[in-house]
């Protein structure tokens, strides 16, 4: 389900780096089976791409409890999942907005699920000095989560470049 090319993308070397920026790494993945979800749900898995998280909106129903999260991103070409969030988290125009499914509050992106899609991500982790891709290609009942370990922790990475492109499964 996972691969990933050690060649570098195909970009002119002299480019400068992006900037600095820290987000889940999108290499560590673990897979799942979908089951039916309970009435209610905040935490779905959606079609394409899903940015999951925590609302802590004392007010919200969710977030009183701090519970898990998820807003669904879709399929996509140039897909910038730390932008969606940048955008959603300083309250700037975004057509992807990363929000509480109940109060509409932004959150922090913890995981990154995949379903019933094709993805190819194309990175470059801030030390590297070449772009790599990753690729995941979850059908049937598979998902792909993105972003944390074994041990279900985050783990983090800092990064100059992040991009998904998400088409549905062939």
């Amino acid at each position: 389900f996972f691969s990933k090319s050690l060649s570098p993308f195909t970009m002119n070397q002299s480019q400068k780096k992006g900037k600095r920026f820290e987000f889940l790494d999108v290499t560590s993945a673990q897979t799942g089976a979908s089951e039916p979800a309970p009435l209610e749900c905040p935490n779905l898995l959606h079609d394409g791409v899903s940015y999951v998280g925590q609302c802590i909106n004392p007010k919200c129903k969710f977030g009183k409890d701090k519970k898990t999260v998820s807003c669904p991103r879709g399929y996509g070409e140039e897909i910038y999942p730390y932008r969606d969030w940048f955008k959603s988290k300083n309250k700037l125009p975004n057509k992807h907005p990363v929000e509480c499914p109940a109060c509409n509050e932004p959150f922090i992106i913890q995981e990154v699920t995949l379903y019933k899609c094709e993805c190819t991500i194309t990175y470059q982790f801030y030390a590297a000095k070449e772009f790599d891709t990753a690729k995941y290609n979850p059908s049937g009942k598979e998902y792909v989560s993105l972003g944390k370990g074994v041990d279900g922790a985050v783990i983090w990475k800092e990064y100059s470049y992040l991009e998904l492109s998400i088409t549905k499964n062939k």
